[in-house]
């Protein structure tokens, strides 16, 4: 049941989401390698990665992601491997 007033569509708070280790473990990767690929764009730049946000798809997936300059990095959670908290 979804947490509190989200519906699909909406930007969800990942303090209200619990993700299973393994796909938080595919997300750490796939955002480390998207920060990695960032910081040789814009090598001595710092480049202030704000908080991860989640976005509640449709499908019942859970797209997780992070807007930096301009760029998105993202992973879809699979519907069984979240749940809200």
């Amino acid at each position: 049941m979804p947490q509190g007033n989200y519906k699909v569509g909406d930007i969800v708070d990942l303090d209200d989401v619990a993700i299973s280790p393994a796909a938080f473990a595919h997300w750490q990767a796939a955002a480390a390698l998207g920060a990695q690929a960032l910081a040789r764009l814009y090598p001595g730049m710092p480049l202030d990665i704000p908080d991860e946000q989640g976005l509640w798809l449709a499908s019942g997936e859970l797209e997780i992601f992070v807007e930096v300059r301009g760029v998105r990095i993202s992973q879809k959670i699979p519907a069984g491997e979240w749940q809200w908290a």
